[in-house]
């Protein structure tokens, strides 16, 4: 499983409490990502899933610009 299957098993895994972090804080910001996607779905939009690499030096500062990948 991989791409848009895998992301979205993974965001209703963590709606459910089923993600194995156990703060409650995953599951709803999970259950935000799902309305905002459904919304914006509703609304018209276009929604796609990107494999996008991001990376930030020790300090949390965005290192370069995002990279867009292929699947």
């Amino acid at each position: 499983m991989g791409g848009k299957h895998y992301t979205n098993d993974r965001l209703n895994r963590a709606a459910n409490g089923d993600d194995g972090y156990t703060d409650g804080r995953s599951s709803e910001q999970a259950e935000m990502a799902l309305e905002a996607q459904r919304e914006a779905i509703n609304n018209g939009a276009e929604v796609k899933t990107e494999k996008i690499d991001i990376y930030v030096d020790q300090n949390g500062r965005l290192r370069g610009e995002p990279q867009i990948r292929k699947w």
